[in-house]
């Protein structure tokens, strides 16, 4: 065979190649896109979820009739409890830290 057939296969399969790798990252780029789509998609259902929450939440007196809603509620009261104990102990570190005879030593 002569040195330039070779090189014109070479060439040849070489652009083959580079084609179907652009294919496939053309492919992944797409792929990214449309997932970032759906991700984005899925944030606002879930925002839509939440307000749909905060309505209900809001007005809890029309929805004693569901259990289901009211042990929700209990819950989020709950937490709500739990964070102001430890916003609480946070502000008690935030004193101490605060105090020039702790600062002093």
């Amino acid at each position: 065979m002569d040195g330039k057939v070779i090189f014109e296969r070479i060439k040849g399969e070489t652009n083959k190649a580079v084609s179907r790798l652009f294919d496939k990252i053309e492919a992944v780029g797409k792929m990214g896109s449309l997932r970032l789509k759906i991700n984005g998609l899925k944030g606002k259902v879930k925002l839509n979820k939440s307000q749909i929450g905060s309505i209900v939440f809001s007005n809890q007196e029309r929805f004693k009739d569901y259990p289901e809603i009211e042990l929700f509620i209990k819950k989020i009261k709950e937490l709500e409890a739990e964070i102001d104990k430890i916003e609480e102990q946070i502000s008690e570190i935030k004193d101490k830290m605060e105090d020039p005879e702790i600062n002093e030593e």
